[in-house]
């Protein structure tokens, strides 16, 4: 049973075209990253924390977090953009998704923004945060303040994203669409 079993992480040798390593995890949301530190570090989902996996992919740290963990993505060596899917709000009742800077060596959560209805991938180009917003059928770009910069309309249901640096690519689920997003213009 789904909730009541640890969830799988499958480490694939691509020369091989073989599993080499199966982790479990008691949570985890589709999304990944290696740091610029060198290490995978995978989104915990409903555990509200992200992991950190070292070269024998054990869990050598887990950081937690302020709401259902989704998107993660490297900053630089010290710094990671943690998405919360769905956060708390006051009264303790779900409430808009958030982005949050997670600082790598204090494991504290360093800023948050809201982002809006369930924020899903995070991708950083240009000096900029980008995360989907899958609910909103909108990619939010963040500055590294946290600070909105802009919302740009994508197909409906946008969920993960990928950038090669100069662009940011968001696919879009229920549009059997991709958007293409120049990071430099934000169009």
């Amino acid at each position: 049973d789904y909730w009541h079993e640890p969830q799988q992480l499958s480490v694939i040798d691509v020369r091989k075209a073989r599993v080499v390593n199966t982790v479990k995890l008691i949570s985890i949301f589709p999304s990944a990253c290696v740091g610029d530190d060198g290490y995978l570090y995978v989104s915990g989902g409903d555990a509200a924390q992200v992991y950190r996996l070292d070269k024998a992919f054990s869990v050598a740290r887990a950081y937690p977090v302020d709401g259902y963990a989704s998107g993660v993505c490297a900053l630089d060596a010290k710094h990671l953009a943690v998405a919360y899917l769905t956060a708390d709000d006051a009264k303790g009742r779900y409430g808009k998704g958030r982005i949050a800077i997670l600082n790598l060596k204090s494991g504290r959560i360093e800023k948050e923004a809201t982002v809006g209805y369930f924020p899903y991938s995070v991708a950083y180009a240009d000096e900029k945060i980008f995360v989907s917003v899958l609910g909103e059928d909108k990619v939010a770009i963040f500055n590294k303040k946290l600070k909105l910069e802009a919302r740009v309309a994508v197909g409906r249901r946008p969920g993960n994203m990928t950038t090669d640096g100069r662009f940011v690519y968001v696919v879009n689920q229920n549009s059997d669409s991709i958007s293409v997003i120049d990071a430099a213009t934000d169009k």
